[in-house]
């Protein structure tokens, strides 16, 4: 049976999974997580298996993720380190210029994947906005 700070880090990788998502779409995420093989993840990025040392495995994740983007995953962190105050997370080793020339520096396909998804968010939001005024 599972310990629970083994089951807390499950949680912790699959929210750091889960917002990577968001940021980066599926297919990107996917790509970065086969170089993560202590972690198995479910078809909704969900964590159901670890094997290994917790901390590396989250600095694993981190560096696979921070390359792309750095400020992301900085903002993640940021959250999840708010969520979880007793678990220890790595220091991601960025400055704030680092940050500046990581966030002008996107993957192109990611940047790519982020246009495409909030232009349909924005024309979702339309969408609503719309209905409301005719419904209201």
């Amino acid at each position: 049976m599972p310990t629970p700070a083994t089951m807390d880090y499950k949680k912790i990788f699959s929210d750091f999974i889960h917002k990577e998502l968001l940021i980066l779409g599926p297919d990107f995420t996917a790509t970065r997580l086969k170089n993560i093989p202590e972690i198995e993840i479910d078809g909704h990025g969900t964590v159901i298996r670890v094997t290994g040392e917790p901390l590396k495995i989250l600095e694993n994740l981190m560096n696979q993720f921070t390359e792309f983007s750095g400020p992301f995953v900085k903002k993640t962190l940021e959250s999840i380190s708010a969520e979880y105050p007793g678990i220890t997370l790595p220091k991601l080793n960025l400055n704030e210029s680092t940050l500046d020339s990581q966030e002008a520096e996107i993957h192109p396909a990611v940047r790519i994947e982020n246009t495409i998804t909030n232009t349909g968010k924005q024309q979702l939001q339309e969408l609503n906005t719309l209905l409301n005024s005719v419904n209201g």
